[in-house]
This record gives structure tokens, sequence and C-alpha cells, in this order.
């Protein structure tokens, strides 16, 4: 499990991280992958060819940006370019096109 992002309710801090939560029995542990360029909550993603793709998002304004975290190579973040406009809470879907994940 992902989590990307998020606020903490009681001090309105924002998180920039991206944390791997890993279940055994009733226990979890939380770990953090890689930070992330700037805090964000609502954030959209989508994980295609071990690969995270992350955007938009919203925390003190909206975001317009757009990054890629490489989950094979353990990779940070790479900021890709800005989407035309500012999305929170914006859909991501996949569909294969020619054997292809798109």
């Amino acid at each position: 499990l992902l989590i990307v992002g998020g606020c903490d309710p009681n001090t309105w801090t924002g998180q920039q991280c991206i944390h791997q939560i890993e279940f055994n029995g009733n226990t979890f542990t939380k770990t953090v992958l890689t930070q992330l360029p700037y805090c964000t909550t609502n954030a959209s993603c989508l994980t295609m060819n071990e690969k995270l793709f992350i955007c938009g998002g919203w925390f003190n304004g909206n975001f317009s940006q757009c990054c890629v975290y490489d989950l094979d190579g353990n990779q940070a973040v790479s900021t890709i370019k800005h989407m035309i406009h500012v999305h929170q809470c914006g859909g991501i879907c996949e569909w294969k096109e020619r054997g292809n994940k798109i």
C-alpha cells in the first residue's frame, strides 16, 4: 500500500512524502520511500510499468505538477511537464492499446 502526501489534521502540516505501508497480521510498518517536490493532499496517482505517476492535488493552493517515481529502481521523484490546468482529486485511468498500457 502506498500513501502519497497527506495532511496532519491536528496541525494542518502538509506531508511531502511517499509512504509504503506493509501489513503483518494485526500490525503494520510505515516506511518513507522518497520526498515529493511539494506538499500535497488529494493527489491523483496511478502505477504503470513499475512507475508511480502523481499529478495534481492541493495544499495551500492547487497544483498542476506531475511527477514520476520509479518503484523498481527505488529512484527519487522526477518532475515532468506541468498540466495546463490545476486539478484537485483529478481522475487518472489506464487502458490497453495494442498490448500496451496507456
